[in-house]
């Protein structure tokens, strides 16, 4: 990791807020950060300064990006409600709120409607008695100002051309979970609170095995649950849980806060392995998120590739490999390197008896010398 004249000119007046950035940069978990990454989030720090030191929330108290900015986020989103709430109730009124209302609040506040439309729905705050009759007004508030169901977030799916898969609609269970296949989709359908959905750089780092959770580095697939039994203010009404081929990796409702029990993980696991565990799947996904061109990029394809179950590799994955390479690294070094790669490849599968005409043409284009190897058996 190279660290440029620009971020140290750019960090600092601030050695000490460098330094700790700088080492949680060279943490292999965060390895995936850009240096714009890294100094969009110095930008933050800088911005809401005041505000994360009245909530006590230190940098140099964090040892991950993700960790750090969820903590940004979420204290000013809640600096955000709490002005709102005091606007909205003086002491007097104060009694005619509870936990529940500052729910509503929160998700008024995810869905940006502001504080006019909102007061318009509590004009007759004077004539309330009840709580329930505020939470009530907030509710309807927030019912009528968005849009919500099954058939609201496929509509949105098309409109936006969003890359999701339908794992499972049951208007009968009023239940809808999807696949999110890249962050776009993550950003329009997720919650505002995940660092997926906010965050083009955690996205990738979920999907495609660069989170620090779980035991292995593998890629993994991201649903989103939307279950309609719930009302929309309430935490479990959306779900994002995050899996890969053989285990579940993690969960959070839309708070952001960690889910380890819900039957809908069941579902999802479920779903997960009987439609979307496959090689091809995984070499299609990282085909089109794949950045860089450079000998980086290339390492991190290499293993990319390698912690998927090379043994189970047939023809059609290995000509997408070669595809992936072919486009992606056009340096002669790179070429050099990728023919050795699919080379061996292809090796482990002439072992298992797996070769099949199409890679045997494949690797006489490549590799001419153990194609005609290959054809005598050897």
């Amino acid at each position: 990791m190279e660290i440029s004249k620009t971020f140290h000119s750019q960090t600092k007046k601030n050695p000490h807020l460098q330094k700790h950035l700088i080492a949680i940069w060279s943490n292999e978990d965060n390895s995936s950060f850009s240096e714009e990454d890294v100094l969009r989030l110095f930008s933050k720090l800088k911005v809401h300064h005041n505000l994360l030191k009245n909530w006590k929330i230190h940098a140099t108290d964090f040892s991950s990006f993700e960790k750090l900015e969820d903590a940004i986020e979420e204290a000013v989103k809640q600096n955000t409600v709490i002005k709102l709430y005091k606007s909205l109730f003086s002491k007097k009124y104060s009694h005619l709120t509870e936990v529940k209302t500052w729910f509503i609040l929160r998700e008024l506040v995810d869905n940006n409607i502001d504080r006019a439309k909102i007061s318009g729905y509590l004009v007759k705050m004077a004539a309330f008695k009840h709580y329930n009759e505020v939470n009530n007004a907030l509710l309807k508030c927030l019912h009528e100002s968005t849009e919500t169901g099954i058939n609201v977030i496929l509509k949105k799916v098309k409109e936006q051309k969003l890359n999701v898969d339908v794992a499972l609609c049951s208007h009968k269970e009023k239940l809808l979970i999807l696949k999110i296949n890249d962050y776009k989709a993550s950003k329009a359908l997720g919650s505002s609170n995940w660092c997926i959905s906010y965050n083009p750089v955690y996205f990738k780092q979920y999907t495609l095995g660069k989170h620090s959770r779980g035991s292995k580095r593998t890629p993994a697939n991201q649903f989103f649950v939307f279950d309609f039994n719930y009302d929309p203010s309430h935490p479990h009404s959306l779900i994002g849980i995050t899996v890969n081929d053989k285990k579940f990796i993690f969960a959070a409702d839309k708070r952001d806060r960690s889910i380890s029990f819900n039957l809908h993980i069941d579902t999802v696991m479920e779903l997960n392995k009987e439609k979307y565990y496959t090689n091809h799947h995984y070499l299609t996904y990282l085909q089109h998120s794949l950045q860089g061109e450079d000998h980086k990029a290339f390492e991190f394809f290499k293993s990319y590739v390698e912690s998927l179950d090379t043994k189970e590799f047939d023809t059609r994955d290995l000509l997408k490999i070669s595809q992936i390479m072919d486009k992606k690294f056009k340096t002669k070094s790179l070429k050099r390197q990728s023919k050795r790669f699919l080379s061996k490849l292809i090796a482990q599968q002439k072992k298992q008896g797996n070769v099949s005409s199409e890679v045997i043409d494949l690797i006489s284009e490549k590799n001419p010398a153990m194609a005609k190897k290959m054809k005598k058996g050897g």
